[in-house]
This record gives structure tokens, C-alpha cells and sequence, in this order.
């Protein structure tokens, strides 16, 4: 008699609810995956009478085969969707650096930005005392119960910072994009009591109320329309050391891929940047085109003769 739990290859067992391969069973259970669901449906057996347990079992098998069947389609779309952008995206890279230019593409590596299409628009007045009432109850926390803040935030670039080469190829990055990630930060820009914490430990002498009024000093009378209070045409409207530490450390696809090109020397000479249409949090939708609007060269001698 083989031991619980062992089975024969090509005999895996399947989910007694959802149809994909079990990840548990013993000879007294029926197999499971490790879905929540599942579990859940086969929690409810022991407290049901059979015929109920029988009616509900059919509704959750269905319904979890019917979500399973769903997420694979979209997954496949996915696949589809990227496997397709990486195609468009190497070949606007080898036909403007190699074709075009004549340059060598290794040379000039290319990063995918993302796009933040919304307008300009005046900082309503509801969003302004929101973000005070958050950044008040943020003092409030970190004053009234200063052993209640978790510890600080880590420091923005843990071992080695990124060279001025790097940093103004991501600065470049993110004007192209227009700071499409910072749509996320709503009316609370990210900011924790941590944040609080630490910009109060940095400015002992300054009083809560004067922390206050230099956050709310800094909101800006016009922002990007959905995105950040503090999202302006020309960036972030605080200061480095006030911003929340996501916004400090957060780098997108397109930032990633500059990071791991100065990972190693030689530098390159150049980034092909390549923008896409949609924004951050929209490219990935397959429901979305995701067309390429435009692509540009940057050398890296422009910044290195400044």
C-alpha cells in the first residue's frame, strides 16, 4: 500500500472542485488545490446536510472553473499582448539605431515608457483639505504616540546610489512619461506616519504646526488631473526629503531597465527611448491598445559634456 500523498507519474490528481492539479490529498480526503475557495467549499461539507452540500458543491465547482477558464484567456491575451510589444519594440530599436544610424544597437539598449495623457487642471479645493486632513491625522499619530510609528524608512538608495549618468537618463525617463506612476498617489501622496517621522527627526526644531504648513505650503495650484495633489507639469511639487519613501524608490519598467543598464561598465552610450501610449497602470490591459507614439535617441555625451 503506497504511503498518503504519493501517486503514480501521470496519475496526478485533480481538484475535487476546481478541475486543476491537487497540491494535497490523503486516502480519507478528497484532493485539493491550494486555492481559498476550494477549501473553502470543502470546510462547508461537514457542517451541511448532504443534499444542500450537494446543490452548493455544484454551484462553487462551476463558478471556480468557470473564474479558472476566464483568468486563462486573459493570461493568454497577455502573453499574446507582450509577446507582440516586444516585437514592435525591437524592431523600432534595430531599424532606427542599426538601419537609420548606422550605430551598434548594444551600444544604445532601449527603454519602454509609459505615457500619463491627462491635462493640467486647477487643484480643486476638496482635494486640498483632504490631503491636509491626512497629513494632520498623519502629525497627530506620530506626536501623540511617537513608539506606535514603525521605524524609519530605509535609506532611498540602499548600498551603492546610482551614478549622475544614470540618474539624469531617469530623469530624462520620467519627463518623457510625465510621471504617469503618480497617478496613484491620489489625495494622500503616499504619505505614512513614517514619513512624518522621519522628516520631523530631520528638523528637530521645527514645531508640528510648522510641518503642517510646509506640506501644505508646497501643494501646488495646478496638478495633473486624476493623478497626485502634488503632480505638477514640471514634477513632484515636494521637496525630496518630504515625499513618501515609494515615491522615492519606486521605479517602473522603463526606470528598471536603465538601472540594470549601468549595472555594469562600460556604460552605454546612449538610451533609445521608445513611449508607448498607455500610462503605468493601463498598459497592461489588454482591452487597451498600447500603441508606440514616439521614439527618441538620447546620447549619453549630453550629459556627461554638461
Amino acid at each position: 500500500m503506497k504511503p498518503p500523498g504519493r501517486v503514480q507519474p501521470g496519475t496526478e490528481p485533480l481538484c475535487m472542485v476546481c478541475g486543476q492539479p491537487a497540491h494535497f490529498f490523503s486516502r480519507d480526503s478528497e484532493p485539493l488545490c491550494l486555492r481559498a475557495e476550494c477549501k473553502h467549499v470543502l470546510g462547508k461539507k461537514q457542517h451541511m446536510g448532504k443534499k444542500a452540500y450537494d446543490l452548493f458543491f455544484r454551484l462553487q465547482a462551476g463558478q471556480a472553473k468557470k473564474t479558472i477558464e476566464y483568468v486563462t484567456v486573459i493570461r493568454k491575451k497577455m502573453e499574446e499582448k507582450k509577446a507582440k510589444e516586444t516585437r514592435e519594440n525591437l524592431a523600432c530599436w534595430t531599424r532606427s539605431v542599426k538601419e537609420e544610424l548606422g550605430l551598434n544597437p548594444e551600444e544604445y539598449p532601449f527603454s519602454v515608457i509609459p505615457t500619463n495623457a491627462k491635462k493640467i487642471e486647477d487643484l480643486p479645493a476638496f482635494r486640498r483639505q483632504a490631503f491636509r486632513t491626512h497629513v494632520s491625522e498623519l502629525i497627530c499619530e506620530v506626536v501623540s504616540d511617537p513608539l506606535s510609528v514603525p521605524p524609519a524608512e530605509e535609506p532611498d538608495h540602499p548600498g551603492n546610489p546610482p551614478s549622475k549618468l544614470e540618474q539624469a537618463f531617469q530623469i530624462k525617463a520620467c519627463s518623457i512619461c510625465r510621471g504617469g506612476c503618480c497617478k496613484a498617489g491620489g489625495d494622500h501622496a503616499f504619505l505614512k506616519p513614517e514619513t512624518i517621522s522621519r522628516v520631523m527627526e530631520k528638523h528637530p526644531d521645527e514645531s508640528p504646526e510648522n510641518v503642517m504648513d510646509a506640506y501644505t505650503g508646497f501643494l501646488p495650484e495646478k496638478n495633473f488631473k486624476d493623478s497626485c495633489v502634488n503632480h505638477t507639469a514640471s514634477g513632484c511639487s515636494l521637496p525630496k526629503e518630504m515625499r513618501s519613501h515609494i515615491c522615492n524608490r519606486y521605479l517602473c519598467d522603463g526606470l528598471m531597465a536603465i538601472q540594470e543598464m549601468f549595472a555594469a561598465k562600460p556604460y552605454p552610450k546612449g538610451v533609445f527611448f521608445i513611449r508607448r501610449a498607455q500610462d503605468n497602470w493601463n498598459k497592461d490591459d489588454c482591452s487597451l491598445d498600447n500603441p508606440i507614439l514616439a521614439h527618441e535617441l538620447v546620447l549619453a555625451s549630453r550629459y556627461i559634456d554638461e
